[in-house]
């Protein structure tokens, strides 16, 4: 009446070297991607839900992972902003139709309403089913964005200021080595806003960079 175990022996030690490696590759490639300065997101296309995102991801969208997921179900385009919208499917369905890379700019509303601008780079990984998956890196551009937008403004500023001061603004591009002028041209020689062939030799221009 005593219990027996009839056991059956069988050598794993190959399949645990394989899980183990698959282990580490998988927990390396965490690290690489929470080591991308930005967001990091496999996006399923035809619904616009994100199927993998790095830590990254949720610091530019300003939400934790689990909000992310209760609040919007983990789908990208909610977090779009609205007037976005459009253009960004837009740009989606020409990558998909062409098979090719993603690269535009677009704005989110984080979390605490703030517009983020955001550069989206992305490359075509379909799943096991066929269905068009894109892998792309995420970058904030909104300080770029910003100074873009303050550079243009003071621009304006400063022609609207020239031409009420009957001043004619004068501007040497280096790279292009052109010269150009805005504001008031009414009282010059030219009503030209390009001038061309000045300050186009090589001594002159060397003398100016």
């Amino acid at each position: 009446g005593e219990m027996r175990y009839y056991v059956s022996c069988m050598d794993i030690t190959k399949v645990k070297r394989s899980l183990d490696d698959v282990y580490k590759a998988k927990n390396e490639m965490e690290i690489i991607a929470n080591s991308i300065p930005g967001g990091v997101i496999k996006l399923r296309m035809n619904d616009k839900k994100i199927i993998y995102s790095n830590d990254g991801f949720y610091l530019l969208s300003g939400y934790s992972r689990s909000e992310f997921h209760m609040t919007f179900d983990d789908y990208f385009d909610q977090i779009l902003y609205p007037a976005d919208v459009k253009f960004v499917q837009g740009q989606l369905d020409t990558a998909i139709e062409n098979f090719g890379l993603l690269g535009f700019e677009c704005r989110i509303l984080s979390k605490n309403n703030e517009v983020k601008w955001l550069y989206i780079n992305g490359r075509r990984i379909d799943d096991d089913k066929g269905q068009p998956v894109y892998l792309c890196v995420i970058m904030d551009i909104t300080s770029k964005k910003v100074m873009e937008e303050e550079l243009e403004d003071n621009a304006k500023r400063a022609e609207l200021i020239s031409n009420y001061m009957q001043e004619t603004i004068w501007t040497y591009d280096i790279k292009k080595k052109q010269l150009s002028r805005s504001g008031n041209l009414g009282t010059t020689y030219s009503d030209k806003t390009v001038l061309e062939n000045l300050f186009s030799s090589e001594n002159v221009s060397d003398i100016i960079h």
